[in-house]
């Protein structure tokens, strides 16, 4: 009888299936170009060519989507321009110059078969920013709770609070980001943690996030503008967990960072799109590009950073 019943299942099913053909157009290949500005640093451009879903090669990863014959020049303050190598190592391409602040850049990009593509950025200048106090306190943290793949699963019993202070310009738009890494060793082990910090503070609270992700609080971003605080001086306050250490002392990185309009946008989409991946009701995310004629994001920032040791 079992395989009477499992006949019976396989024609079930077999009969279900049915070819849906794809009406559609068939959408032309785009050049997308990633690249991030950041003040004293070499650019890395990461080019790729986009592929059509039904293509049979887009399962491709992207290392293999790399344009790497593609022409990528770059353009400094409308005067020099200089071609940029591709290195293999890194996928990319690159070039010896390293922008400096209000250095007003220029990308191109150009490969056959797709139209070519080009972005612009200013390196905007280093906030205004300084940490007022910190100080750690004693926080029982219960390992056995937490997975090994939990991004605090290597925090101790320690928390540091760091109270900060940045003067924003006045009579314009900026826009920020506040990068927060704590950092342990463990024999030859390094413990990296990046962004995992919380805080009360109305600057880091966004409505628009409505679940959590990435070890991020719902209605929590560290991606923020100057509209509650336009042209005055403003102070918050964070906590971050202290690392597992005993190769080094323990310690934290933190660094505002001035961010362009376009990345902010990028960010911020990046956020909600995070936010929506496993929400099959929620509305499609466009993912904010400057790329014209193509896709991706080219954009620059400019940080004040701190090292405080636990």
């Amino acid at each position: 009888m079992k395989w009477i019943f499992c006949l019976l299942l396989l024609i079930i099913l077999n009969g279900c299936e049915k070819n849906i053909s794809f009406s559609g157009e068939e959408t032309k290949p785009l050049i997308t170009l990633n690249a991030l500005a950041i003040a004293g640093e070499p650019i890395k451009v990461y080019v790729y060519k986009s592929l059509f879903f039904l293509d049979p090669e887009s399962w491709m990863t992207p290392e293999k989507q790399t344009l790497s014959t593609a022409l990528v020049q770059m353009t400094i303050n409308n005067s020099l321009t200089v071609k940029m190598a591709y290195n293999n190592i890194d996928n990319c391409f690159v070039s010896d110059y390293c922008p400096m602040e209000g250095d007003q850049l220029q990308l191109k990009a150009s490969f056959e078969g797709c139209d070519p593509v080009e972005a612009n950025t200013t390196i905007l200048n280093s906030p205004d920013f300084e940490i007022v106090r910190h100080n750690s306190f004693y926080s029982k943290i219960d390992h056995y709770d937490i997975p090994n793949d939990d991004p605090d699963w290597s925090g101790t019993d320690t928390i540091m609070s760091i109270t900060a202070r940045f003067r924003d310009p006045w009579g314009e738009k900026n826009y920020y980001r506040l990068n927060v890494r704590s950092l342990g060793a463990l024999s030859d082990s390094i413990y990296y943690v990046n962004d995992l910090f919380t805080s009360y503070d109305i600057v880091f609270k966004d409505k628009n996030l409505s679940v959590s992700y990435n070890g991020w609080a719902a209605y929590f971003s560290n991606v923020f503008d100057d509209s509650i605080f336009d042209g005055t001086t403003y102070d918050f306050t964070i906590e971050t967990r202290q690392r597992t250490s005993t190769y080094f002392r323990p310690y934290v990185v933190v660094n505002l960072q001035q961010i362009s309009e376009d990345y902010y946008k990028y960010l911020k989409t990046l956020e909600l799109y995070n936010c929506s991946a496993n929400d099959i009701y929620a509305e499609p995310i466009r993912i904010h590009s400057n790329i014209k004629n193509g896709t991706g994001i080219f954009g620059s920032l400019t940080g004040t950073r701190y090292t405080l040791l636990f």
